[in-house]
C-alpha cells in the first residue's frame, strides 16, 4: 500500500484529500464541542479562583537560615531577556502557590561583556535583603570550551560546595544572535571570522546551548541520584529557542537552522533525563522588543551594504529595488507583530518557578497565528509565507 501511495499519483491525491478530510471532520466534531463546553468552563473559573486563592491565601513565610538557597544560571544576560529574567528572579518573590516559596535565589548571570557584568552586579542594590536573593555577573563566552566550563567549575561549583543546602535548579540557556541573509549571501567560514557566516548563528543559538547543558549536567544528575534527604528532583533546564524553531522563513535560514536545531536538541534532552527527574521546558518567543529585534534592519543593510561591494554580480542578480524592499519586509514584519519583552522574561519565570517539563509558546501571532500554520499542509504553508515576505517582489534577474 505505501508503495501504491508513493508511485501511484491518482492514488495518492485520494489519500491526500480523505487524509486531510477526515482529520478537520473529526477535528471539528471532537474540537469545538471539548473547547466549549470543558476548556472554555475550565479556564474562566481557573483564571476568576486563581487570584482569589492567592489572595487569601497566607503570605509566604520569611526565609530562614535552614532553608536552601537555589542556583539559577542564565546565559545571555548582557541585554534582551536574560538581563530581565536575571533583575525579575533577583527582585521578586515566588508566589506561595509554588514549591520554593520559602527559598532565595542565587542567580549567575552569564555575560559576554565586563561591563554588563558590572551592571548585573549593580542591581543587588534593588534586592530586598530578607529574602537573601543575590545576583553575581559571571563572564562567559558560550563559543568557547574552556571559558563554559571555567564559568561553571570556577563560579558554581565553588558556592554549591560551601554548604549542602545549596542547589542548583535552574538552568536557562537563552544566549542568541541572529545573522540574517539569503543563502548564497551567507558562507560556511569558520565562526566569526565572517559578519554573515552561519557558523556564528549554530555555534552560539546551538553549540552554546549544548556548552552550558553539558557542563551543568553533572550537577544536576548528581543531585537526582544522592542516595540521601539531600536528594533534588525538581531541577530544571530551559531552552529559549524561538518560534524560528518550529517554523522557517526567507532571508534568516542562519538563525532558523540554528534554532530548529536547538528545537531538536531539546526535545532529546527532555525525553533523555526524564529517568533523571530533571525537567526541559522549550521557551518559544516570536518577535519581542530586544536588541536582536531592533537592530534587524542594521543588520540587513550591512549585509547588502558588504555584498554590493564584495559580489557585485549577486548584487546585481537580486537588484537594488528587490533588496530594499526585501530590508522593509524584514523590518516590517519584526514590528508588526512586536511584543513587550516582558512578556518573555515573565513567562521564562514562571517556567523557573513551576519546575516542569514541556513548551511554551510567548506572542499572541506565536500561540494562535504561527501555531495553526504549522498544521496547514505545507503547499499552503509555503503559499501564506510567500505571500507574507515577499509579496509581488521579484528579483532583478527574473524580471
Amino acid at each position: 500500500m505505501n508503495d501504491l501511495i508513493h508511485d501511484y499519483a491518482p492514488l495518492n491525491s485520494i489519500y491526500y484529500v480523505f487524509h486531510w478530510s477526515t482529520f478537520l471532520i473529526i477535528g471539528a466534531l471532537v474540537g469545538v464541542p471539548f473547547l466549549i463546553f470543558l476548556y472554555l468552563p475550565y479556564s474562566l473559573l481557573k483564571s476568576i479562583f486563581s487570584p482569589l486563592k492567592k489572595a487569601l491565601s497566607s503570605p509566604p513565610p520569611e526565609p530562614t537560615d535552614d532553608h536552601a538557597t537555589l542556583a539559577v544560571l542564565i546565559s545571555g544576560c548582557d541585554t534582551g531577556f536574560g538581563r530581565d529574567l536575571a533583575e525579575r528572579l533577583l527582585t521578586s518573590v515566588p508566589p506561595p502557590t509554588t514549591k520554593h516559596k520559602s527559598r532565595s535565589y542565587k542567580i549567575f548571570a552569564l555575560c559576554l561583556r565586563d561591563d554588563s557584568c558590572s551592571k548585573i552586579n549593580a542591581l543587588n542594590e534593588t534586592a530586598d535583603p530578607k529574602y537573601g536573593n543575590e545576583v553575581v555577573g559571571v563572564q562567559v563566552d558560550v563559543t568557547s570550551d574552556s571559558s563554559v566550563s571555567a564559568a561553571v567549575s570556577g563560579a558554581v561549583l565553588p558556592w554549591l560546595n560551601e554548604s549542602s543546602d545549596r542547589i542548583l535548579h535552574a538552568v536557562v540557556n537563552n544566549a542568541g544572535i541572529g545573522t540574517p541573509g539569503f543563502v548564497d549571501m551567507l558562507n560556511v567560514q569558520p565562526a566569526f571570522s565572517s559578519p554573515h557566516s552561519y557558523r556564528n548563528d549554530m555555534e552560539v543559538n546551538f553549540y552554546g546551548m549544548i556548552r552550558l547543558t553539558q557542563a551543568a549536567l553533572p550537577i544536576l544528575k548528581a543531585q537526582s541520584t544522592r542516595k540521601s534527604a539531600s536528594r533534588y528532583r525538581r531541577a530544571v533546564i530551559v531552552n529559549v529557542t524561538s518560534m524560528a524553531g518550529l517554523v522557517a522563513s526567507p532571508n534568516m535560514s542562519a538563525y532558523t537552522c540554528s534554532k530548529h536545531a536547538a528545537e531538536a536538541f531539546s526535545t532529546c534532552l527532555k525525553l533523555e533525563l526524564k529517568d533523571f527527574n530533571i525537567s526541559v521546558t522549550t521557551v518559544n518567543p516570536s518577535f519581542h522588543g530586544t536588541p536582536l529585534v531592533a537592530n534587524i534592519g542594521d543588520s540587513v543593510s550591512r549585509l547588502y551594504n558588504d555584498l554590493a561591494r564584495s559580489n557585485p554580480g549577486l548584487f546585481d542578480e537580486y537588484g537594488s529595488e528587490y533588496i530594499d524592499e526585501t530590508r522593509k519586509i524584514s523590518i516590517r514584519s519584526s514590528q508588526a507583530c512586536e511584543w513587550r519583552a516582558a512578556n518573555v522574561s515573565k513567562a521564562l519565570e514562571k517556567v523557573v518557578y513551576a519546575s516542569s517539563s514541556g513548551q511554551v509558546l510567548v506572542g499572541s501571532d506565536a500561540k494562535y497565528m504561527i501555531a495553526t500554520l504549522r498544521h496547514l499542509p505545507v503547499f499552503v504553508q509555503d503559499a501564506l509565507l510567500n505571500v507574507a515576505f515577499f509579496r509581488w517582489n521579484r528579483p532583478k534577474a527574473m524580471m
